[in-house]
């Protein structure tokens, strides 16, 4: 009886590593959640449809592709574990600057994502917003009292103005700061204020402005 060809799936079994480094951190319960499973049936549903056009199983595939696709089915069926994290606690302050960031800019109209602070201080990213668990994280840095509200706020400006616009993708890449992002960030009230008290507290400590 002849051998069945082999099936080389390129990518297969990176993807596994990754999804295995993900969930020994752990994807918040909800949105994140979903998306992983969405992101594993398409992985799956993929395997299955290149196994039917060369007239294969998935049976026939080499041991490492066969594995990580019996890995995505276990998860995706419950026979292995989505580990999840809790999600972060609200914080009074980063609320505070969401709901003033909303009324002023959007509206009112846009829904909360989680917001947490970082957990350690950062001196160059202050903030960012992570589409997959709809999270906004703000650097610890700020969290003093002594930081303006104004800079807060510009930071939680900029993070839900990602949420509003996306991402756009060019060649294979992903772009978030584009022309009409940079329009729209100029136009926060205190937009050279806040930019400039940023930049001072990068090259170290600043005293509280106002």
């Amino acid at each position: 009886m002849p051998t069945r060809p082999k099936l080389y799936i390129r990518g297969l079994v990176r993807a596994r590593r990754l999804v295995e480094q993900r969930l020994r951190r752990g994807v918040l319960p909800g949105r994140e959640e979903a998306e992983l499973r969405d992101y594993l049936g398409e992985l799956t549903a993929r395997v299955e449809e290149l196994c039917r056009q060369h007239g294969l199983r998935v049976a026939d595939l080499p041991a490492p592709s066969r594995n990580a696709y019996s890995y995505f089915q276990d998860l995706l069926n419950g026979r292995a574990a989505i580990k999840t994290r809790p999600l972060p606690p609200p914080d009074p302050r980063l609320q505070a600057s969401f709901e003033r960031v909303n009324r002023a800019y959007f509206e009112g109209k846009m829904q909360p994502p989680l917001l947490a602070w970082t957990a350690r201080r950062t001196r160059r990213e202050f903030g960012r917003y992570i589409p997959g668990g709809d999270l906004v994280t703000v650097s610890r840095s700020l969290a003093e009292t002594g930081t303006p509200d104004y800079v807060l706020d510009y930071i939680m400006y900029h993070e839900l103005l990602h949420k509003q616009m996306g991402f756009r993708r060019v060649n294979g890449r992903s772009y978030s700061h584009t022309t009409e992002f940079r329009q729209a960030e100029r136009r926060y009230a205190r937009y050279q204020e806040a930019r400039a008290y940023l930049e001072r507290l990068a090259r170290g400590p600043v005293d509280s402005v106002d």
